[in-house]
């Protein structure tokens, strides 16, 4: 996904969350940090049960490793 097109979605997304709910600045200032541990839970996961064998690939790996990254530098 391009920035541009991230940044668009994401103000959607919480333009539309904040249509029901309050959000604080230090709540969004953990988006980031959610959003990681969310992912690296469900890469564990992966790791438990057969159906996923397909996402322990190393290239599966890689790329989510490096979504991680550029989510982090970003």
């Amino acid at each position: 996904m391009m920035q541009q097109a991230f940044d668009e979605t994401y103000a959607i997304l919480l333009k539309s969350y904040q249509t029901g709910y309050q959000i604080s600045n230090q709540e969004l200032a953990l988006i980031l940090y959610l959003s990681l541990n969310w992912k690296l839970f469900y890469m564990e996961l992966h790791t438990t049960h057969d159906q996923f064998y397909d996402f322990i690939q190393p290239n599966q790996l890689r790329a989510y490793t490096g979504f991680l990254r550029n989510l982090v530098q970003t």
